[in-house]
C-alpha cells in the first residue's frame, strides 16, 4: 500500500518541480536585447506534460498554469490562461499525430503553437490598448523549438532514471 501511494506521488512531484523551474526561468531578469528570444517555458513544460500524461494534464491545468503565469509576469488576469487554452485545446485535437512525430518534427510542430500562443497573446493585448511589436513571435518561436529539443531530452532522462511514468 505505501509502495503504490510512493509510485502515485512520485509524478505529481516531479511535475511540480518542472513547472516550479519554468516558472523561475520565464521570470529571471534578462537584457533587454536579450528578453525577445526568451523561450516560453510554462508553455514548453505544459505541452510535455501534456503528451506525457494527457489524463492528467488538460485544459484546467493551461487555465491555472496560465494565471500563475499573469500573476507572475503581470499582466492583465487571464490573457495567458486563454492562450494556453487555445494551444492545448489544439494538442488535444492532434494528439495522435503529434505522438506519431519524430521529435524533431515535434520541435517544429511547437514552433508552430508558440506562433499560435503569440499571435492570441498579442491580439488580446492590443485589444486592452498595448503596443506589442509582432517581430519577436518568430524570435521566440525559434528559441522555443530550441528550447523543446533540450527539455525533451532531459526530462525524459530524468523520468526514465526516476521511474516517473
Amino acid at each position: 500500500m505505501a509502495l503504490m501511494r510512493q509510485s502515485n506521488f512520485r509524478p505529481i512531484v516531479f511535475s511540480f518541480l518542472c513547472f516550479s523551474l519554468a516558472s523561475v526561468l520565464s521570470v529571471i531578469g534578462l537584457p533587454d536585447w536579450m528578453d525577445q528570444w526568451r523561450p516560453l517555458w510554462m508553455l514548453l513544460v505544459l505541452l510535455f506534460w501534456f503528451l506525457a500524461a494527457p489524463n492528467n494534464v488538460g485544459l484546467v491545468a493551461a487555465f491555472v498554469t496560465g494565471l500563475v503565469l499573469d500573476l507572475l509576469l503581470g499582466d492583465l488576469l487571464g490573457v495567458n490562461a486563454l492562450c494556453f487554452c487555445v494551444v492545448i485545446l489544439i494538442c488535444h485535437f492532434q494528439y495522435l499525430r503529434i505522438r506519431s512525430y519524430t521529435e524533431l518534427q515535434r520541435a517544429w510542430f511547437v514552433a508552430v503553437l508558440v506562433v499560435i500562443y503569440q499571435t492570441c497573446y498579442l491580439l488580446l493585448q492590443s485589444m486592452m490598448g498595448s503596443d506589442m511589436s509582432f517581430s519577436i513571435v518568430f524570435a521566440t518561436a525559434l528559441t522555443s523549438c530550441i528550447g523543446w529539443l533540450l527539455l525533451s531530452a532531459i526530462t525524459f532522462r530524468l523520468q526514465r532514471r526516476f521511474g516517473v511514468i
